[in-house]
């Protein structure tokens, strides 16, 4: 019995050979439908170029879509994207210029994440593709480098979790309140890297919009795909694309109703998670965390408000925005960002008349992009400003200073609140959400590769622990030099947990072994968060657990990473809180052939789990590209 995760997935293995043993836990090399990748491109052309493979394997896969730095017309920008479009024409592939939208709005606008299919993307939103039946899930540069040249990625099948909506929202209840509750409620370390399947029949009731949504920000969940099933609701919004373009022809469309693809009655999942919709409130994310608890009652002055980002600037998102504001008038110590998610979203707007409402009422409109989300351009928060948006993230420095700060809610609250001057608060929904947990047999996601006796020798180096839980990919890199390709190694050494701790760099010394929380790496899928601890030289970090998407980052770039709960657990106890960072004035040794981690803090030591052969083999050859070339050099000498 399959669930609808592995039945896709039985249909991309390499060679499909042992498709029907598809299993949570076991690793695969795959072979995606498609590859998205945007700005980082650039990145991924150098790993390319670097595996000295001549050709991209299969010229369908990749799909190109300039979104995050559009709004920079710099000499170097500008020439940085000439280069994508080049190299884009050169070898014939897909490729959208900047301005034509969100590289993954565009995945869903224009076919390519269709339903039934699975498809990846260098960035960390490729979730999203799940609100249209698309198992969608993120890969780092190094995959997408390697998806190029050889057509492939390896995959570990996570756990799976079936979440059951019942019921449905009640009006002025949004997708956005859905999954800022259950982040929120059911919290991250319940779905840490799991697969994620929603099911029930209060998804009926869920427009697709609000499945995008909901699908995009399982990301913030913690969790490695959201997946809506292929229902009629879904069907309908397919046929409303037919003959657009090759991606929705009428064979494929077809297939949906005659070849339905649907999990198995009694599937094998890991956990259900029961939610009645009727109980979901509208939710407002404090400040600076997205995890946070929903405000209530507080009053909250802000200085700007977003109508931006691929998780809420849809069509639909944007003509109930409208609705709101032509009532009101923006507040006038409030200035109002919006951007659309595409090109297409804009047309269909300004074609409705929406649009001007934005115009009339002094909304500063910006290209259609990432820009403020991800802290480019104009907008972007200002030290000690107070904003509300309708992104999916708010990390500190996330969408400017790390000084300001930023609350996440629906676009509706948005407005709202951008017309009061103050955070909307809506007190006639006041109920208790019902949301339960029912853990099941331990046989789901226990099918992993066994760790082997691998001679590795000891490694030693003195301690730094970086004491907070859900250290996110900004507090470790900076968002805004995300895209900057010419940072050296002593740069990137400098803004190496710069968000997290701006003491980190003066603190830390090379050679050191980082120790953090739980969570160590959750958010985004820039490699820069691996990289720039190994220009700061940090040996490897250890931590109570970590983002998968981080783990795969660390790993494509030969870079050591241990998990070790107990370890991080009664180091929590030895400190206080409310420190950032410390010297543990303590060597850390790494005892492999015991699996033991010793240190003279304590008297005993503690067991970790040991890494598996394909995880040795990319650390061991200094990651994906070294051992890729291997590989590729060993079947030319057969």
């Amino acid at each position: 019995m399959q669930t609808l995760t592995e039945k896709i997935i039985s249909n991309y293995i390499e060679k499909k050979s042992h498709a029907d043993l598809v299993s949570q836990g076991s690793a695969y090399w795959i072979e995606p439908e498609h590859i998205m990748s945007h700005d980082n491109s650039a990145a991924i052309i150098k790993k390319f170029n670097d595996f000295n493979i001549k050709k991209i394997i299969n010229k369908k896969q990749p799909v190109i879509a300039l979104d995050h730095n559009i709004q920079d017309k710099s000499i170097q920008n500008v020439k940085k994207y000439s280069r994508i479009e080049q190299f884009s024409i050169k070898n014939n592939l897909t490729f959208f210029s900047s301005g034509k939208g969100i590289g993954h709005q565009i995945m869903v606008e224009e076919g390519f994440a269709f339903p039934g299919t699975f498809c990846v993307a260098s960035d960390s939103h490729a979730n999203m593709y799940g609100g249209v039946g698309c198992l969608g899930t993120p890969v780092v540069r190094t995959d997408a480098a390697a998806i190029w040249a050889t057509g492939k990625l390896w995959w570990r099948i996570p756990k799976i979790i079936n979440v059951v909506f019942n019921n449905q929202l009640r009006e002025g209840v949004t997708g956005k309140d859905i999954i800022l509750t259950l982040i929120n409620q059911v919290g991250r370390d319940i779905v840490l890297n799991s697969a994620i399947e929603f099911t029930g029949d209060g998804i009926k009731s869920l427009s697709i919009d609000d499945r995008l949504t909901i699908a995009n920000m399982t990301t913030e969940w913690g969790a490695l795909s959201g997946l809506f099933p292929i229902d009629d609701i879904l069907i309908e919004w397919v046929n409303k694309h037919s003959g657009k373009n090759n991606n929705f022809n009428k064979d494929k469309i077809n297939s949906l109703t005659t070849n339905p693809l649907i999990a198995d009655v009694g599937a094998n999942y890991y956990k259900t998670i029961n939610v009645d919709l009727n109980t979901i409130n509208p939710f407002i994310s404090g400040a600076n965390d997205w995890a946070s608890k929903s405000l209530t009652n507080e009053k909250i002055y802000i200085n700007k408000a977003y109508l931006v980002s691929c998780a809420n600037s849809r069509e639909s998102d944007l003509k109930k925005a409208a609705n709101i504001l032509s009532k009101g008038k923006i507040h006038s110590n409030v200035q109002m960002y919006l951007s659309p998610a595409s090109n297409q979203v804009q047309k269909k707007l300004e074609k409705d008349g929406v649009w001007k409402i934005f115009l009339d009422a002094g909304v500063n409109i910006l290209p259609s992009g990432c820009g403020p989300c991800i802290g480019l351009g104009q907008g972007i928060i200002k030290k000690n400003e107070v904003a509300i948006s309708s992104s999916n993230r708010n990390a500190p420095g996330r969408m400017g200073h790390k000084d300001g700060k930023v609350y996440l809610s629906s676009p509706e609250t948005v407005v709202k609140s951008a017309i009061k001057g103050f955070i909307s608060h809506d007190e006639n929904f006041q109920i208790k959400p019902k949301i339960s947990i029912i853990n099941h047999h331990e046989s789901a996601g226990k099918n992993k590769i066994k760790s082997n006796d691998l001679d590795v020798p000891m490694i030693t180096g003195e301690g730094i622990f970086c004491f907070e839980d859900n250290i996110t990919t900004d507090g470790i890199f900076p968002s805004s030099h995300t895209y900057n390709e010419n940072l050296s190694e002593m740069d990137l050494a400098r803004l190496a947990m710069k968000n997290y701790d701006d003491k980190f760099f003066e603190l830390s010394r090379k050679g050191d072994i980082l120790l953090s929380g739980y969570n160590f790496g959750i958010g985004s899928s820039r490699e820069q968060a691996v990289t720039c601890l190994k220009a700061r030289g940090i040996k490897l970090v250890i931590a109570a657990s970590y983002s998968s998407t981080y783990m795969r980052n660390a790993l494509n770039n030969g870079y050591g990473l241990i998990e070790c709960p107990d370890l991080i657990n009664n180091l929590q106890t030895l400190f206080n809180k409310n420190i950032k960072s410390i010297r543990l004035n303590s060597t850390i040794k790494i005892d492999f052939k015991n699996s033991q981690i010793y240190t003279e803090l304590f008297d005993f030591g503690f067991t970790f789990k040991k890494w598996n052969e394909l995880e040795y083999q990319l650390i061991n050859n200094g990651g994906l590209k070294n051992y890729i070339i291997k590989e590729k050099n060993k079947n030319e000498k057969i």
